[in-house]
């Protein structure tokens, strides 16, 4: 783990003879820079080529002294199985074999086992916080007094994965204001109006948010369409790489959705204290607004057929008989008043 971390801080009254005025700004920065290590089994050469004649005798298990069974690949079309387990050219699926040339390593090394990881390395999981503020204190006479602060942070997260392919983004943009103006109306009586209010941003993002030149449907892997919304296409904001489950390695977004997350609070408060010999008596008003706006997640399509034999469901992608499911997409705006 690598942390730096740079801190301003800068506080000091404005001299004007009377030393009526007070400023302060601070700024830190910190960049957390965390590593882990990550394997994947991202198959291998011969496997992506349809070549499974490695799995037709016994194969070593990782970890044990044990064999694993061979493996007979069937023609699901005629039941007849493929000679000495290759699959022919033609009956590999272009689709499967775009995504796995396009969004799939290579492997790094292979191992005894073909079914255990052939690549690892250290995926750095970066953190960038930016954090600012500011505040103003004037003193204009004996009756009035005011003072407004002003924070926000801007942060990026960045969650990568051993497949480069494959990361996420998050953007985080907070800012925080609070104002008080307090006034004296006499010895007997004050009043206090504070104002304020916070503003929370959260976009949640991989590469292909918002990127006009990636087409679900060019994929080859079926269409994609969000079936409670007149089967229409998903947006830029929504489309990404549909979730293939069963795999021994990953392929889809590692987000949901369009990731918007907006809330917005204002406040405003309103104190009169009154001072009457042994009683003290307080009224107090408060109002406050608060919008949230949340688009919850669009599932981008699901392929597989539950978690068989991984050798088995890349086989099945390789040949291209994973079933394509529809993309659900829900927007849910909520206001909390």
């Amino acid at each position: 783990m690598e942390r730096k971390t740079a801190i301003n801080s800068s506080p000091r009254p404005f001299r004007n003879g009377k030393n009526k005025t007070f400023w302060a700004f601070n700024m830190e920065y910190r960049l957390d820079r965390i590593t882990s290590v990550q394997n994947a089994n991202f198959g291998l050469d011969t496997f992506r080529r349809g070549d499974f004649s490695e799995i037709l005798r016994p194969t070593p298990i990782a970890g044990s002294t044990a064999l694993r069974n061979p493996t007979i690949i069937f023609d699901p079309y005629t039941g007849v199985p493929f000679p000495n387990n290759m699959l022919p050219a033609s009956r590999l699926h272009p689709g499967a074999l775009n995504i796995l040339n396009t969004y799939v390593p290579k492997a790094q090394f292979r191992q005894a086992d073909p079914f255990d990881f052939n690549a690892t390395g250290g995926v750095p999981q970066p953190i960038k916080a930016r954090t600012y503020f500011t505040r103003i204190d004037h003193h204009f006479n004996d009756k009035d007094r005011v003072f407004g602060r002003l924070a926000w942070d801007r942060s990026d997260l960045e969650r990568n994965n051993i497949n480069p392919f494959l990361p996420v983004f998050v953007d985080s943009k907070v800012t925080n204001l609070a104002t008080q103006w307090i006034h004296t109306f006499g010895p007997s009586t004050i009043n206090e109006l504070r104002v304020g209010f916070n503003t929370s941003d959260d976009i949640t993002r991989n590469p292909r948010t918002d990127n006009t030149s990636f087409d679900m449907d060019t994929l080859g892997i079926g269409q994609f369409r969000v079936f409670s919304d007149a089967n229409r296409k998903l947006t830029t904001r929504e489309h990404g790489l549909p979730r293939l489950n069963g795999l021994p390695f990953p392929v889809g977004e590692n987000t949901n959705g369009n990731g918007y997350d907006n809330m917005d609070t204002v406040q405003i408060g309103d104190h009169l204290s009154l001072f009457r010999g042994k009683h003290n008596i307080k009224a107090q008003y408060q109002g406050w607004r608060r919008n949230l706006l949340h688009h919850d997640g669009a599932r981008r399509g699901q392929c597989g057929r539950g978690r068989p034999r991984l050798q088995r469901q890349r086989i099945r992608l390789c040949a291209g008989f994973v079933p394509v499911g529809t993309a659900q997409l829900f927007h849910i705006p909520r206001r909390t008043p």
